[in-house]
């Protein structure tokens, strides 16, 4: 079965991260957007809904899969087909808590 390309969800990344020079963004094992400087975006890419991993991973640019993770966001909410996504890798690395708002995670916003 061919998978149509134009039903595919369409996303890009901004690494607001100021602490990290450059990150990698992962859609279960899959590198989908590697090294994005920090304030800039990613080319717009789409993605194979049919894995089985459906987590987004942010990394240090280069870490690979096996490299700590900065911030995960279980990414089943942002598979909509035909639509495009805009996401936002933002915070500080290295701080964590739940109540510590500068704690690094990724975002997603529907754009179209």
């Amino acid at each position: 079965m061919t998978i149509d390309q134009r039903a595919l969800p369409k996303f890009k990344v901004v690494n607001l991260m100021p602490n990290v020079p450059a990150i990698d963004l992962y859609f279960g094992p899959t590198l989908l957007a590697p090294n994005i400087a920090y304030l800039a975006s990613s080319p717009e890419f789409s993605i194979d809904t049919s894995q089985t991993n459906k987590v987004w991973t942010v990394r240090a640019a280069g870490s690979g899969t096996a490299g700590t993770a900065i911030a995960t966001y279980d990414g089943v909410n942002t598979l909509n087909t035909g639509r495009k996504y805009t996401g936002f890798a933002m915070g500080y690395n290295g701080l964590a808590g739940t109540t510590e708002p500068r704690r690094p995670f990724i975002s997603f916003f529907y754009t179209k």
